[in-house]
């Protein structure tokens, strides 16, 4: 009996460690999720403005989203991207009651299906959780530039980083969110494959 769970579980555990040593492939930062074919999802230039001025935000949490994209914008990332607060922008965030209990935040794309860019972005801060200022959130609450950084991914088009790389939980674009307000390898990657890198 023990020789056959033994012979059993080396194939398993083969193929978890192969899964956990697979590195993400530049093509899975594109997308196609337009109709133009060969085209990778982006904004039309090399940034995008943000509106905080919705009047069901404190100003307390306006600054810990600009924060989480200063996290995107940081030199050390070095990608040809940035993205700049603006109160015309109709990219705007939000604190609403998301209908889905897992979504911690939401962003919500706008898509010119024939020129595949991204037009609009709205995100949601889910009125279902508690937000705070934590860097070691606990009690179920959730930290507002953690979030506005990881929902600031989602508006590269940056999908999540696999739940079976747990050495990169710490990504800003982890499945799940923590309080990681540094860029990881997978996340720097992304934004520079699609946008490129920053040029002097």
């Amino acid at each position: 009996m023990k020789k056959g769970l033994i012979l059993v579980s080396i194939p398993v555990l083969a193929v978890i460690v192969t899964m956990m040593a697979l590195e993400r492939p530049v093509s899975a930062y594109e997308t196609d999720d337009c109709e133009t074919d060969g085209m990778t999802l982006r904004w039309a230039g090399q940034g995008a403005f943000y509106n905080t001025t919705n009047h069901n935000f404190p100003t307390w949490w306006r600054n810990e989203i600009h924060s989480g994209a200063a996290i995107w914008n940081h030199p050390d990332v070095a990608a040809d991207f940035e993205f700049s607060s603006h109160s015309y922008s109709n990219n705007t965030w939000y604190r609403q009651t998301i209908r889905s209990i897992t979504d911690i935040g939401l962003a919500i794309p706008s898509i010119d299906d024939e020129t595949c860019q991204l037009t609009r972005v709205r995100t949601l801060f889910n009125t279902r959780y508690d937000f705070e200022i934590c860097t070691d959130c606990d009690g179920g609450n959730y930290d507002v530039r953690t979030v506005a950084a990881h929902e600031f991914g989602h508006w590269l088009h940056l999908g999540h980083v696999p739940w079976w790389k747990p050495w990169d939980w710490d990504c800003v674009m982890y499945l799940w969110h923590g309080s990681d307000r540094t860029l990881c390898n997978d996340d720097i990657e992304g934004i520079v494959a699609i946008y490129g890198a920053a040029t002097d």
